[in-house]
């Protein structure tokens, strides 16, 4: 397997002034095309330590990626310090400048000389195209090493990985049958309950890897194994798929609300939300999908008392003495969103996202479904920060919704 070396750059990034996502994006595309990642290590912006860190991974991998440190400003040195570790000159790149100027006057942003920089480009190196920002990228050779440098802004890095530098790499790596891959989405199952459903599976097939990746209430489990080895991984799937069966939602990049969606419109049922404490994410997230206005009634944010009584319906006096984090203000809720709107579902959402809570309740939530002439609700008890809370609220919920549609509730 050709091995392959991941390097991000930005003083943010070592300072966590920001998430490093472009080393895990850049390590799953490289893994999906038989390329094995080793190693991906960030640096700051020193061109001393890029170019130090450059020069011991040349010759010890094939391939490099590195991102970051391609902007016009004085501390995008990344071009600089490639040309140290490759001992070339910088070169101006008349035609790459003209692009860069022709960028700014299409989008009628003034263009100074410091934009020049990004024309600058070491001796042999071959430019990349970046056709959502103004930094080209570019590809250098040196020994046997194929060193690949990217735009730190993640849009950019992931279309210039897709469209430049794939393509390039999978010439390289023709010969060699990538690694084959099952990716499941699961809700519902904490990770220790998770393995414990499917050890006996992985122990039944040993040359399949399996590793799970919990993530904002999911968690994504991944099988992974050698070419040869496709007919087991065909059988442990179909187990997966037997011992998991309604928990999983979804393969591969599949979303909740992509599953519900197609719910949704398959029935040809619509959907209301009523949100308390998410404030809005359910119709977001809902709307964030094209078409959504297909199966989506609207919502109503009820975040105060009086509109969760003149505009649901919620009893004056039942917010009196229940409060509004209530199994049966969930449902009144629900019920009120589904009859305001004119939709077969209604969805709705309660609680305490923290960081204080009436009684110490922070993470305390109540969802609520209402359907033709019957509601019910469920609790959840969540943990982490307000985020965190009002993310996991949006997760359970629509899964609520996903159960419903499935009929496992009634």
């Amino acid at each position: 397997m050709i091995e392959a070396a991941v390097l991000t750059i930005g003083d943010e990034l070592i300072r966590g002034e920001i998430v490093d996502t472009n080393s895990a994006s850049i390590a799953s595309c490289l893994q999906q095309i038989g390329i094995g990642v080793k190693k991906c290590l960030t640096v700051g912006d020193d061109t001393a330590e890029i170019a130090e860190t450059l020069e011991q991974l040349i010759g010890s991998y094939r391939i490099i990626v590195a991102s970051g440190g391609l902007g016009p400003t004085g501390d995008d040195i990344t071009r600089e310090a490639v040309a140290r570790a490759l001992g070339r000159e910088l070169v101006y790149n008349e035609e790459a400048a003209a692009k860069i100027e022709k960028i700014f006057t299409r989008r009628n942003i003034k263009f100074t000389t410091n934009n020049f920089r990004q024309a600058y480009f070491p001796e042999g190196a071959e430019i990349l195209n970046n056709e959502r920002g103004t930094a080209p990228g570019f590809k250098c050779q040196q020994d046997n090493t194929s060193i690949y440098i990217l735009p730190g802004v993640p849009d950019e890095m992931e279309r210039m990985l897709a469209a430049e530098v794939l393509p390039d790499l999978q010439k390289l790596n023709s010969g060699i049958r990538p690694l084959l891959l099952a990716r499941y989405q699961v809700i519902g199952l904490g990770e220790a309950e998770l393995e414990d459903r499917i050890k006996k599976i992985i122990k039944d097939y040993s040359s399949v890897h399996f590793s799970f990746l919990p993530r904002g209430g999911v968690i994504e489990v991944k099988l992974t194994c050698s070419p040869e080895k496709e007919n087991l991984l065909s059988r442990a799937e179909k187990e997966i798929e037997r011992k998991l069966s309604s928990y999983i939602f979804g393969r591969g990049d599949a979303t909740l609300t992509g599953k519900i969606g197609k719910m949704l419109k398959n029935t040809s049922r619509t959907i209301a939300t009523a949100e308390s404490i998410t404030g809005g994410l359910l119709g977001k997230r809902l709307t964030d999908r094209a078409g959504s206005s297909e199966y989506f009634a609207g919502g109503v944010i009820s975040y105060s008392g009086e509109s969760k009584i003149k505009l649901l319906g919620v009893p004056r006096e039942l917010l009196a003495t229940r409060g509004a984090v209530d199994s049966e203000v969930a449902e009144l809720m629900a019920r009120g969103a589904r009859e305001l709107l004119a939709a077969d579902i209604g969805l709705a959402v309660t609680g305490y996202a923290g960081p204080e809570a009436v009684g110490n309740n922070v993470g305390l939530v109540f969802g609520g479904l209402a359907v033709e002439g019957r509601q019910y609700s469920v609790r959840w008890n969540l943990t982490g920060d307000r985020k965190r809370i009002r993310w996991l609220t949006s997760q359970f919920a629509f899964n609520l919704v996903r159960k419903h549609l499935l009929e496992e509730i009634t």
